[in-house]
């Protein structure tokens, strides 16, 4: 997968621009850190755009981060219908288990994905919610974020309980030439 830069979002990126937009932010570490030892040295994947295979070899473990592909609204539209207010949802991601699923099973703590989600999501928060960074997603053309965190829900894969929780965010252009 080739990471685009962040950018100014214009009619003809509307969904890439905005995806890549949210998608380096969660996936700059300082952001957004990684509990898994190895990936805070940047070892290992930590922020995917689909659900990775975890059964796979190149699998380097949980907890990860998926983004989801953006979805539009346009609203409020001028008369001549060229200019159009432009709403986005993302929704990112968190799974977490309770190992990284390290090949040395005495130093894979046990027990901690609950915690490493609580952490990982609160990141995810502060990062969206952060002066700077919003700041910033505004030069791109996407304001007023709204962040909307839903519950923790369990899945059983690959004979390990898995924590979920998604992180929905809403952004806002003002009227955007769309003609």
């Amino acid at each position: 997968m080739v990471v685009v830069t962040s950018d100014s979002i214009l009619k003809s990126n509307l969904l890439t621009q905005a995806y890549w937009n949210v998608y380096n932010l969660v996936n700059t570490r300082s952001n957004v850190a990684d509990p898994n030892p190895d990936g805070a040295s940047g070892k290992r994947k930590f922020v995917y755009s689909r659900e990775p295979k975890t059964s796979a070899l190149s699998f380097k473990g949980y907890p990860f981060v998926i983004i989801h592909p953006a979805k539009t609204n346009f609203s409020r539209r001028n008369l001549a219908r060229t200019f159009a207010q432009v709403d986005w949802e993302m929704i990112v991601e968190v799974r977490s288990a309770d190992t990284f699923r390290s090949e040395d099973v005495a130093t894979d703590p046990q027990g901690a994905g609950l915690s490493w989600l609580d952490g990982i999501s609160d990141d995810v928060l502060e990062a969206f919610n952060s002066r700077t960074n919003k700041n910033t997603l505004e030069t791109y053309g996407m304001y007023f974020v709204s962040p909307e965190v839903g519950s923790v829900d369990t899945i059983e894969t690959e004979n390990e309980v898995v924590y979920v929780r998604e992180i929905r965010l809403g952004f806002r252009n003002a009227l955007l030439t769309v003609n």
